[in-house]
C-alpha cells in the first residue's frame, strides 16, 4: 500500500504542513509500523517531516490507533 491509497477511503485528501503549504508527510503501514499493534495488519501511521515548524520532529502525526498526535504517545515516550 502507499499513501496515494489512503484518499479517499481513509483520508478525503493527502495533509499539506500547514507551515509550508506542501506535503511534507510520509506514511509508513504495517503491523511493526510506528506505534501499531502487532495484530492490527490495517495500520498507518502520517507523520511530518518538515522542518520548518516548532513542534517535535515527527510530528504533527496521524494514526489508527491514537488519532492525531503531537508529541509520542505517553505508553511510548522513552522507546524510541
Amino acid at each position: 500500500m502507499n499513501r496515494h491509497q489512503l484518499v479517499p477511503d481513509y483520508l478525503p485528501s493527502l495533509p499539506n504542513c500547514p507551515s509550508v503549504g506542501i506535503d511534507t508527510y510520509r506514511v509508513a503501514f504495517g503491523r511493526r509500523a510506528g506505534y501499531g499493534d502487532p495484530e492490527d495488519g490495517d495500520y498507518y501511521l502520517i507523520r511530518c517531516t518538515g522542518m520548518e515548524h516548532d513542534c517535535q520532529a515527527g510530528f504533527p502525526a496521524y494514526d489508527t490507533k491514537y488519532g492525531m498526535m503531537f508529541a509520542p504517545p505517553i505508553s511510548e515516550r522513552g522507546q524510541q
